[in-house]
């Protein structure tokens, strides 16, 4: 009698339970989205960690514009039934609302590279396709900064990654003013083309001789084939003076292209050459044997580790060759960066190691030149609204060369102050 009545007691709960979540599903086809709730609900108490039922409350809260309930359902429903591809997408539509952008679209992503249905994978792909376009959008059509602030420099050198002799340990303080103009000038589809006009001038209390006074020119284009696929296509030009000589000019075309192959990571390659010339000047006699051209490629990684700290990984392979054969080397260099966006704060570390085997016996040495340079970097950003910022840099550099002219090691730190228009 026991199991008799035990038996018609689980029959009667389980037809309760069909009935609220086929009046919860219906109430949300017909747009009674508190009705849908209430009735998903009782489902839930019928059958508590239902999958199905969790999926159409998220749903239903959703629909209703109750985002921060449908995140919690949603990512509970995930958790017992993870990978559930309708789950994700609901979860991605809700963070999209949220303005989450960057952790919806690795839902997206992750459903329109799966083998989910077709209708839930052409969905996913029209949000990537609406977040990649409010992106454009969202992009003023001209945009102006300025930045100005002080440096302490260790050890003064115009190149630190590959000065052109060594001058002796020469500690200076420098102000500096940047100036940095950029212009999208055509959008259209799947194409944009910016232009970008940058000026850089420092002024060293002492050593004046390494005042830099700069101007950057650049013009590049960037075509999506997909919302993950995109290929970019850059010119530049820069024309340098030091302590008010000319002192080089580099024409350089960059090639990359990026694929988000997996849920909330990217990975590119890219490439580069460089059209160098050098001047020579009093302060620096021999500058126009590095003349030369420079050909670098590499591959990148970027990874997600949530929606605000990403981790990036690249490795290059560069040549140099100069009118000179002993300042030809070709490199190696590896190189890992965090960036970490945390509300009005913004964070960015990097570590490098870039190994050099020049291929001549250096001048009154008795050996070819290896370099072996590690350079440590901070960056801490403080917004201050929507135009100020300010700014706190530290970057180490240590040149482990077998050649004790240029075996140096040097410290630059920063405070900057950034306008944006």
């Amino acid at each position: 009698m026991l199991v008799f009545l035990l038996s018609g007691v689980c029959h009667a709960s389980e037809k309760e339970y069909e009935i609220a979540i086929t009046k919860g599903i219906y109430r949300i086809e017909t747009g009674k989205y508190q009705e849908a709730i209430r009735n998903l609900r009782k489902a839930l108490e019928i059958k508590p960690g239902d999958k199905n039922a969790m999926i159409s409350l998220g749903m239903a809260y959703s629909r209703a514009g109750e985002y921060d309930n449908a995140k919690l359902v949603l990512q509970e429903a995930l958790k017992i039934d993870p990978g559930n591809k309708r789950a994700e997408y609901e979860l991605g539509v809700v963070l999209y609302k949220l303005g989450e952008v960057a952790h919806a679209e690795s839902y997206f992503t992750g459903i329109w590279k799966s083998d989910a249905d077709e209708p839930l994978k052409k969905a996913a792909t029209s949000y990537l396709e609406i977040a990649a376009s409010s992106r454009k959008a969202g992009k003023k059509p001209f945009s102006l900064g300025l930045l100005t602030g002080g440096q302490y420099d260790t050890n003064t050198i115009l190149e630190p990654s590959n000065p052109s002799t060594d001058r002796g340990k020469e500690k200076d303080w420098r102000a500096i003013v940047a100036l940095d103009a950029d212009w999208t000038f055509l959008k259209s589809g799947s194409l944009t083309c910016d232009t970008r006009y940058l000026f850089y001038q420092s002024f060293h209390i002492h050593n004046t001789g390494y005042n830099l006074h700069q101007h950057n020119l650049s013009l590049s284009g960037r075509y999506d084939f997909t919302p993950d696929l995109n290929l970019g296509l850059t010119y530049g030009l820069s024309y340098s003076l030091a302590g008010g000589d000319l002192y080089s000019s580099i024409n350089s075309i960059a090639l990359d292209a990026e694929d988000a192959f997996y849920k909330s990571s990217t990975t590119g390659l890219h490439y580069g050459h460089e059209f160098k010339k050098y001047f020579d000047s009093n302060t620096f006699l021999s500058n126009s044997i590095r003349s030369g051209d420079n050909d670098a490629i590499g591959i990148f990684h970027k990874v997600g580790l949530n929606d605000k700290v990403s981790l990036t990984v690249d490795y290059t392979f560069d040549m140099d060759r100069t009118g000179a054969g002993y300042w030809d080397y070709n490199g190696n260099k590896g190189s890992l960066k965090l960036d970490a966006d945390l509300n009005r704060w913004f964070l960015l570390l990097k570590v490098s190691y870039y190994d050099r085997d020049y291929r001549e016996k250096f001048p009154g040495e008795t050996g070819k030149r290896h370099d072996k340079v590690q350079e440590y970097s901070a960056d801490i950003v403080r917004d201050l609204g929507s135009l100020f910022s300010v700014s706190l840099s530290e970057l180490y550099i240590v040149n482990d060369s077998n050649l004790g002219i240029f075996d140096y090691d040097r410290s630059i730190t920063g405070l900057y102050l950034m306008v944006r228009l």
